[in-house]
């Protein structure tokens, strides 16, 4: 008796677990936004948009009527005794179940696979927009020339290692204007060059929420990308894109991203004094991991609507922290302000804004942005 009541538990947990953990983990892990099963942030429109709601719908309903028959059928078999006839039919019926939801998991995954950032979206496929060169090529003897010649004959010389030049300062690097979709290190990124683009300028990197997880489509649609990757913006600015029911703070997401800073820096030859770093939602949980881990990488930081997760306040000390969220947010101000108090109490810099009235969609669509940006590119 008591290895057919273990048997039906271990089994109860196995298959809860296998439903629910994708649909309800990641739902319930909107930054510690108190939400329901649909995610926070905004999500796409159009048939992907429903199928995917379809799918979430029907896998907590299939889910549910697992369960169900389960412990029916389990009660069946634990009271069965000497009864072999209901054994083998209690046996059958749970082994039917499992069938059924194997079944019913293959042909979910391949319809999440055909949805908009699956593996088929072509938007997850690196291509390039709004270029004014000739070429793809992001090493700068393709799209770089110095400011003070036109003679093509030099592109060759930009490095400053020009045997007659040992002594004259290094030629400004100009850079095409574009907006591409790359793919380095194994992570996607949005990376935006602005029109009139040089050597020394600042970098931005932007972490998005998780509303946008699996779309480079959905990531370059936000409010928030579309404002720092503006042309007109004095700064070279990079957005990653997250893999669906992933997080910023893992390990090896952070360091593919710091790899993918590295490589602009060194493209670009960026400021490496002036690198900022900005997060809405999940992409703030991230922005405060980010810090965390790379303590003298970022000259600034400003997490919007996320709190910090497993961070020592004494590695913000070399970074300006300007912390945002909305009045409508729970308990999310309060939390972020007991960490930002905790970073000045460490000797560190940072402030806190709470907006009236706003909850998390109003942060993301209807705060100030050009004073938050002023704030950041002054440090």
């Amino acid at each position: 008796m008591k290895k057919k009541l273990l048997f039906v538990l271990a089994l109860l947990i196995a298959i809860v677990g296998v439903v629910f953990k994708t649909e309800i983990v990641s739902a319930a892990s909107c930054e510690g936004v108190e939400t329901s099963f649909i995610e926070c942030g905004d999500k796409e429109s159009g048939i992907g948009h429903i199928i995917g709601l379809v799918i979430t719908i029907m896998t907590i309903g299939i889910g549910i009527l697992a369960t169900i028959g389960i412990l029916v059928s389990g009660i069946q078999y634990l009271t069965a005794k000497d009864n072999e006839a209901q054994v083998r039919k209690s046996k059958q019926r749970i082994l039917e179940i499992i069938i059924g939801l194997v079944a019913y998991a293959i042909i979910a995954s391949l319809l999440r696979w055909l949805l908009p950032g699956g593996s088929l979206d072509p938007s997850s496929i690196p291509h390039y927009e709004n270029q004014s060169s000739s070429t793809n090529n992001n090493s700068s003897s393709n799209n770089t020339e110095p400011s003070d010649t036109n003679n093509s004959n030099n592109s060759s010389n930009n490095s400053g290692n020009n045997n007659s030049s040992n002594n004259s300062p290094t030629p400004t690097m100009k850079f095409a204007a574009k907006t591409s979709l790359e793919k380095d290190f194994g992570r996607s990124y949005w990376l935006n060059i602005p029109e009139n683009a040089t050597d020394g300028m600042p970098l931005v990197v932007f972490l998005h929420g998780s509303g946008e997880r699996g779309s480079s489509k959905a990531v370059k649609n936000l409010p928030q990308t579309k404002y720092i990757m503006d042309p007109s913006r004095p700064y070279i600015a990079i957005a990653p894109v997250l893999e669906k029911n992933s997080t910023w703070t893992g390990s090896s997401v952070q360091s593919s991203i710091k790899k993918v800073i590295d490589k602009t820096v060194s493209d670009y030859k960026i400021d490496t004094s002036r690198i900022y770093l900005i997060g809405f939602s999940l992409g703030s949980s991230g922005a405060w991991r980010m810090v965390n881990s790379y303590p003298d990488l970022f000259a600034a930081a400003v997490p919007i609507s996320g709190r910090e997760s497993n961070s020592k306040e004494t590695n913000f000390k070399h970074t300006k922290i300007h912390a945002a969220a909305g009045s409508s947010e729970g308990s999310l101000p309060k939390d972020m302000q007991k960490f930002v108090d905790k970073i000045n109490k460490a000797g560190g810099s940072a402030t806190m804004t709470v907006y009236p009235g706003k909850n998390h969609s109003g942060m993301q669509h209807k705060i100030d942005y050009d004073e938050i940006f002023n704030w950041l590119l002054k440090q």
